[in-house]
């Protein structure tokens, strides 16, 4: 009895009906069981939210690569609309220069060796003529309309 009071004393949290007993083998290999599958799920769990965490890093990697890819483009995009727009301003210089016509002048004269015709060179036609005297009035009128319509299509140009 003595020894179940020191026991007692020594374990206060045991009340006397629940003092702790000596574990067989049977109980040990047991709690060694329960112990084991315990440890197995929470080294499953473990397991499973690693991958799910690398998982989803590696998907935010690649998203991120994917965005840098298409920032790049971007960039490259940005450059050549700059690079095009100098060429179009360029050319659109070059397309008044062209239209003007002291610079086609100056470039008949200096490229393609052209001289404003002299004195000389300049041949005068007579439209009158046998031809003229021959046709009757209407071909006559008709010729004429025909001639200042021509006429004006050169001088609206």
């Amino acid at each position: 009895m003595l020894v179940a009071k020191k026991e007692f004393e020594v374990y206060p949290q045991y009340e006397e009906h629940e003092i702790p007993r000596k574990k067989n083998s049977k109980d040990i290999k047991e709690n060694n069981k329960k112990n084991s599958k315990k440890q197995l799920i929470i080294k499953i769990k473990l397991f499973t939210f690693a991958i799910v965490s690398l998982l989803f890093s590696l998907t935010i990697l690649f998203r991120y690569t994917q965005i840098t890819q298409l920032e790049s483009d971007i960039r490259k995009l940005d450059q050549s609309i700059v690079r095009l727009n100098k060429e179009k301003q360029e050319l659109e210089i070059n397309l008044e220069k062209i239209y003007e016509v002291k610079w086609i002048e100056k470039e008949a004269i200096e490229k393609l060796g052209m001289v404003y015709p002299s004195n000389k060179q300049i041949i005068y036609l007579s439209v009158e003529s046998e031809i003229e005297e021959k046709m009757n009035d209407g071909q006559k009128k008709f010729l004429l309309r025909v001639f200042d319509n021509i006429k004006e299509v050169f001088i609206e140009q």
